[in-house]
């Protein structure tokens, strides 16, 4: 329990927003509080939110162009989406000289220059790092091996007619 220090009621902790500058953590205001504290604020001011929000954009854009920015947006990705580390990601792509793992190829379509992680859609399991195309083909088969060797038989079939 935790009191807020612009209405004085006593309110259980999940009224109150993280703050890591606080002592104990949360915000001194309630959510309800600080919400009508930046509401009032906003209709009060609104050329100098439109000023903030200008700026906090301009900030956000010029940190996610950084080496920094992008290694930070990077490095939660893989976390978020696969659950490994930028770390374990780099491992992988030099273990693999770099290459997609299945065209063998230096090839990457991505503006940061990095491969694609693939991964099985029904147990998560990380095989390896794929080129754009590589992966987009895997995907348009739903990781269908007949399908992909229906493709290959269709290729063959016309191999030496082209």
């Amino acid at each position: 329990m935790k009191i807020c220090t612009r209405c004085k009621e006593t309110k259980e902790l999940s009224e109150f927003s993280k703050d890591k500058y606080n002592p104990d953590g949360l915000t001194y205001r309630c959510k309800k509080c600080r919400n009508i504290h930046y509401n009032d604020f906003y209709y009060r001011n609104p050329e100098k939110q439109k000023l903030k929000n200008d700026s906090q954009k301009e900030n956000r854009k010029k940190y996610y162009s950084s080496e920094q920015g992008i290694k930070s947006s990077r490095r939660a990705h893989l976390k978020r989406a696969f659950g490994i580390s930028l770390e374990q990601y780099e491992d992988m792509f030099q273990s693999q000289n770099g290459k997609c793992a299945i065209c063998n190829e230096f090839k990457t379509y991505d503006k940061h220059g990095v491969l694609a992680v693939d991964h099985d859609h029904k147990t998560g399991q990380i095989r390896g790092l794929l080129c754009f195309k590589c992966n987009t083909v895997l995907g348009s088969v739903n990781d269908n091996i007949q399908t992909l060797n229906n493709m290959i038989n269709y290729l063959n079939k016309y191999k030496n007619e082209l």
